[in-house]
């Protein structure tokens, strides 16, 4: 039996002599390795084994304390993946205490989950042959603000191989690409011809400035008035909005709140724009805004003031002003009550009087371009009876009759 246990010895030692020989031969390259002792789990950093076919070469020296609970678990799992394992490995005691498991057709990044129990050492080397099929690794990563296709992450691409990449920009943004950390344009697709192990990254970058509108139609306003301006960004965001009133200090929205014009006149200047989180700056926008608190005043003449007429159809003369906006109706009434519609302003209209005799009120008013109205403006004329032709020439003769009759009669009375 003890001849026996050293003859397999012997043999385990004899075919680890040959397997390293083959290790060091010029078809392998050793990839990483991994050594320690006691009892401990822990997670590899990352390798790549460019070729598809590759080995995991282990080997233990248990704790004389304990030979039998020694043990040894290694797991190879691809980058990313946690469940899925392409190799393993599970001894334990003091038998078998070196060995080695191959992995076929599996090229990539991978990384080791290594478990140990009352071990005095060991160690764990990963080789590649590189006479099988060589594979080399494209890393893609971006920016925000698009995404690729293939989207981010390592790729494997036998030897050769010519490798397309798809960039596609969010609104708003440009992108340009970098490959192994030097630029080298913006095309897209971009087609890498494979022959070696590279990062691509594409910088996807925010260049338009944000737009700023703001709620003003232009119409004239009787009040102050505060405009609300809304800015949008389709890329990084809008990081704030300015303002300047009728050149006045730059002000900002978040600490000044929106714009409020309180200045009478048609000029009030209102420029605004705004910044993105990039830094991107919109040029200046304008609006004019208006702005007419003052109604209009004046009053009115009747037939150029005239104390008479025998016509109830009369003119009416304005002396009106607006300082501002300007007029531009009047209407009329003959009682106060009941108003004309609104015309066209001048300062000659005409009126129709009721159709009677006597003192008449016209009564009017004014309205400029902001809708303000004047107060009530007022003249009177009195309507007198127009002689009729007839009548005219017989109260002519009999007036002349009067007089000559006066005068003989005077001259009578002195004799």
């Amino acid at each position: 039996m003890k001849r026996t246990r050293k003859f397999f010895a012997l043999l385990i030692v004899a075919t680890v002599i040959a397997l390293i020989s083959t290790v060091q031969a010029s078809n392998w390259s050793e990839v990483t390795s991994f050594s320690g002792s006691g009892s401990e789990t822990y997670t590899t950093n990352y390798f790549v084994c460019n070729h598809e076919e590759w080995m995991i070469l282990w080997a233990y020296k248990p704790d004389p304390n304990y030979p039998d609970l020694a043990a040894l678990a290694i797991f190879a799992y691809p980058q990313g993946e946690t469940a899925s394992y392409v190799a393993s490995v599970f001894k334990m005691g003091s038998a078998d205490t070196i060995g080695w498991t191959f992995v076929h057709n599996k090229a990539g990044t991978f990384y080791l989950e290594i478990s140990t129990a009352n071990t005095q050492s060991y160690a764990i080397s990963i080789y590649e042959d590189l006479e099988s099929i060589s594979y080399v690794t494209l890393s893609i990563s971006s920016t925000s603000g698009g995404y690729t296709v293939p989207s981010t992450g390592n790729y494997q691409y036998s030897m050769g191989f010519p490798a397309q990449v798809t960039a596609h920009t969010n609104p708003g943004y440009s992108f340009y690409w970098e490959l192994n950390g030097l630029y080298v344009g913006s095309m897209s697709p971009i087609t890498l011809i494979m022959t070696e192990n590279a990062t691509l990254h594409a910088v996807f970058q925010d260049d338009t400035a944000p737009v700023t509108t703001a709620e003003y139609d232009g119409s004239w306003q009787t009040v102050d008035i505060m405009i609300n301006l809304t800015a949008t960004d389709a890329g990084s965001g809008v990081q704030e909005t300015f303002y300047r009133v009728n050149g006045g200090p730059t002000q900002n929205v978040s600490s000044n709140g929106m714009p409020h014009i309180t200045t009478e006149g048609a000029n009030n200047l209102l420029e605004y724009w705004s910044k993105d989180n990039t830094g991107n700056i919109e040029s200046a926008k304008t609006k004019y805004v208006k702005i007419d608190k003052t109604p209009p005043a004046g009053s009115i003449q009747i037939n150029a003031n005239a104390t008479y007429t025998n016509s109830t159809s009369v003119s009416i003369q304005f002396s009106a002003q607006d300082a501002t906006s300007g007029i531009i109706q009047a209407r009329f009434s003959n009682d106060n009550v009941t108003w004309s519609a609104w015309q066209p302003f001048s300062t000659n209209m005409p009126w129709n009087l009721t159709d009677d005799q006597g003192e008449k009120t016209v009564y009017a008013q004014i309205r400029d371009q902001a809708g303000l109205i004047s107060p009530i403006l007022t003249s009177s004329i009195t309507v007198i009876p127009e002689f009729p032709p007839g009548l005219l020439f017989a109260v002519i003769p009999l007036t002349l009759f009067v007089i000559i009759y006066s005068r003989r009669r005077a001259r009578f009375k002195a004799l």
